[in-house]
């Protein structure tokens, strides 16, 4: 093969690119799946009922193999979760994962800060629930926005989230339940 080049330098940094994405999605699926059992079994028990929002897309055409589809999303991505808390008070939440230190403030979406932003002039409870390598956070939408001030940059840490007061320590299911069980009496 004369004449032709193979740029390894780039081919490594692609390969760690891909398994960092990889090892991110392995991630956060696993993050969501517990808070989805987390929101199953508080359902159950008659505190609250909390949905993962739908992506909303429009089919466009047939899959290549059967049974598959191809999509395009018709707007941007809403917060994750949103439900009804005992007492009839919103909750609106968005979750985000990381297999890092740290999540960057800039992953919500602007679209999802302006839902956030509206449901919380409503009246709903909102905040960012944070995924650190299996350790969960639950930050309020109004501390969430005052990171910067806080924390002094902008991304947050576990670090940070326990300095806050936000890092969650005990069984996500018993956290979540005294969250949910003290806001909907407020």
């Amino acid at each position: 093969m004369t004449g032709c080049t193979f740029n390894t330098q780039r081919s490594d940094m692609e390969a760690k690119y891909i398994i960092r994405g990889l090892k991110n999605k392995a991630s956060g699926e696993s993050c969501e799946k517990r808070l989805d059992a987390v929101f199953s079994r508080l359902a159950a028990d008659g505190v609250c009922n909390i949905q993962k929002t739908p992506e909303p897309m429009r089919v466009v055409g047939r899959g290549a193999r059967s049974g598959t589809f191809n999509a395009v999303y018709t707007q941007q991505a809403q917060p994750d979760y949103q439900g009804t808390m005992r007492g009839g008070r919103s909750v609106v939440l968005e979750a985000k994962f990381t297999s890092t230190e740290k999540i960057a403030l800039s992953r919500i979406s602007d679209e999802q800060a302006k839902q956030l932003d509206i449901h919380l002039q409503l009246g709903a409870l909102c905040g960012v629930i944070c995924c650190f390598s299996g350790q969960f956070a639950f930050i309020t939408w109004q501390d969430w926005k005052t990171i910067p001030a806080r924390c002094g940059h902008r991304h947050l840490t576990a670090a940070d989230a326990q300095r806050m007061g936000c890092l969650l320590t005990g069984e996500p299911l018993d956290d979540f339940r005294r969250i949910l069980t003290h806001q909907s009496a407020s």
